[in-house]
């Protein structure tokens, strides 16, 4: 993974929880932090706010059972029929939900994430 260090949108801290919990299993899974980043860093515009942007940075992480259902962050329960969707909307009656959020790539930021991304594919064979 190549995350944003400020990114609004995705979580850095559930990112890497997610990479390691991959890691644990033994398969392979590295997460490098991009300093000062935004989200969509690869993009070659100016960081700026999308207003409109509907965004839960800091919800609960809603973790998964070892037959993938998700596991209500409430009851610890795994769910077979909870999808991502009942988790965003449990964020957001919760009050974790926020508009505005930045996004856009400044200085070299949208070379080193197209470099990073070329680099994996060509290694994956992807």
């Amino acid at each position: 993974m190549i995350l944003a260090e400020a990114d609004e949108w995705c979580s850095v801290q559930q990112a890497q929880a997610h990479s390691h919990a991959v890691a644990v299993t033994g398969a392979d899974s590295t997460s490098r932090i991009v300093a000062g980043a935004a989200h969509s860093f690869d993009r070659l515009e100016p960081i700026h706010e999308l207003a409109e942007a509907s965004v839960a940075p800091n919800a609960p992480t809603i973790y998964l059972a070892d037959d993938g259902a998700m596991i209500d962050t409430h009851t610890g329960v795994a769910l077979t029929d909870m999808v991502d969707r009942d988790g965003f909307i449990a964020a957001m009656a919760a009050g974790f939900g926020v508009r505005g959020a930045r996004i856009g790539g400044v200085d070299d930021q949208p070379d080193l994430f197209r470099s990073d991304m070329i680099a994996f594919h060509t290694a994956t064979g992807g």
